[in-house]
């Protein structure tokens, strides 16, 4: 069953998807999560990590080194302050069901565990200390280790949805919403698979110029110091979208351009209401903090030389004409 009240957000990255997100929660029939993405998809150790194990992949150690990713993934998405997705704060941010829709799927995919030691955590020093500890009949070094089993496709899609229904339940009760955006930058890499395992009707890629986005990457701690590097991984998933798209049908997705919502925003805006088939509020951008006509658009064009603007259009020529940019 296909479910209308969730709507998928992605980009490239630096494209942006938080301004779409903060502008449709403007919206009365809308909510999304306030300060952060989501993540859940298509982070390794999230949903798609744990599809690729129990559905493509699987073997005893592989599930278990899959439930004990999940786990961790999930303890850094519940964290305020520490991990690598601190501020995300899950637990209050959907009113304690994050904990109650991963023990869900959890309890869907563990049979059994035990506690022992196996090969990727073993090496001679606790080896020999578990040795000595269990003839004293101690286990405190031992590491819990889960026991599952294969599951065909459409058993995951059946928990995965349901997921996603326990997580967001209370979300739009509370905040009298019908619709929650899941805004997740990289759902452009793996379109087809976070629709199937969400169960949405309804996805926005937001597409930004690669010439801006590149300008954009520059000094971020997360993207490649090197500018060649980031030439390279901007054509790759830019190009992996356009591949990935036709295998969709065309009106399940909106391919929304940055520079379109800044620069004709009443046309763009209305489109876009159509497509997700809510009503047109004509005062929407008082709703949202997100300031369109100060998001750089065209800034590598302010930005770089003569020379490094041809530099860019000579490398991207082929991706901008396949994008629909000059």
């Amino acid at each position: 069953m296909i479910d209308s009240k969730l709507i998928l957000l992605g980009g490239f990255g630096r494209s942006g998807t938080t301004g779409i997100r903060e502008l449709l929660r403007g919206h009365p029939d809308i909510t999304s999560s306030k300060k952060s993405e989501f993540r859940m998809l298509t982070d390794p150790g999230g949903l798609i990590s744990l599809k690729n194990v129990f559905v493509d992949n699987w073997t005893f150690w592989r599930g278990d080194h899959a439930i004990h990713e999940f786990n961790d993934f999930c303890k850094n998405l519940n964290s305020k302050w520490f991990g690598g997705y601190a501020l995300s704060n899950f637990k209050v941010e959907f009113y304690g069901n994050f904990e109650e829709a991963n023990k869900q799927l959890l309890d869907h995919l563990v049979l059994s565990s035990y506690n022992g030691i196996w090969g990727k955590h073993a090496n001679i020093f606790n080896k020999s200390l578990s040795w000595l500890l269990n003839k004293k009949r101690l286990k405190l070094i031992n590491r819990k280790i889960y026991i599952t089993d294969p599951i065909d496709y459409s058993q995951f899609k059946k928990f995965t949805r349901d997921y996603f229904n326990t997580l967001i339940k209370k979300k739009l009760h509370n905040e009298r919403a019908s619709m929650y955006i899941l805004d997740e930058p990289l759902i452009s890499q793996n379109p087809k698979e976070c629709i199937e395992i969400t169960g949405a009707n309804k996805l926005i890629i937001v597409l930004r110029d690669p010439r801006d986005v590149f300008q954009s990457f520059q000094g971020r701690d997360w993207s490649p110091k090197e500018k060649k590097h980031s030439l390279i991984l901007l054509k790759s998933v830019y190009s992996y979208w356009l591949k990935k798209k036709k295998q969709l049908p065309e009106e399940l997705y909106f391919e929304l351009k940055f520079e379109d919502i800044a620069n004709d925003f009443s046309k763009t805006y209305n489109e876009l209401c159509l497509f997700l088939n809510i009503k047109h509020i004509p005062n929407i951008l008082s709703q949202t903090n997100f300031n369109f006509k100060k998001a750089h658009i065209g800034r590598w064009k302010h930005e770089l030389s003569m020379e490094e603007q041809e530099d860019l259009n000579n490398y991207f020529s082929e991706l901008l004409a396949l994008l629909g940019y000059q």
